[in-house]
């Protein structure tokens, strides 16, 4: 499902959401910790989805948001909750609406 923006801030988000975007990182079973190639929105309204081999997965269940800068610098980061641990055949995509 894609989400829509309230018409107050359509023209804001114009041209800015993405999805099927993979996300960067070492995928061996060990690693948890992924990035997206862009700084994403995250409120109440607008979150971003991650999809494991096709799969939705729940934030705060299966994984969480931060900012890999530190706080203010915008969330581009996805770390997966144990024991979830991406092998080399795991297909990791998001969709989100680019900062």
């Amino acid at each position: 499902m894609i989400l829509q923006p309230s018409s107050s801030g359509a023209s804001s988000l114009l041209g800015r959401f993405r999805n099927e975007v993979i996300l960067l990182g070492v995928r061996n079973g060990v690693n948890d910790t992924f990035t997206t190639p862009d700084i994403f929105i995250q409120t109440t309204n607008l979150k971003i989805k991650i999809y494991w081999n096709g799969r939705k997965l729940s934030i705060n269940d299966d994984y969480t948001v931060s900012e890999s800068g530190g706080l203010g610098t915008g969330y581009d980061t996805i770390t997966f909750l144990y024991p979830k641990k991406p092998t080399a055949t795991s297909k990791l995509e998001a969709e989100y609406w680019k900062a």
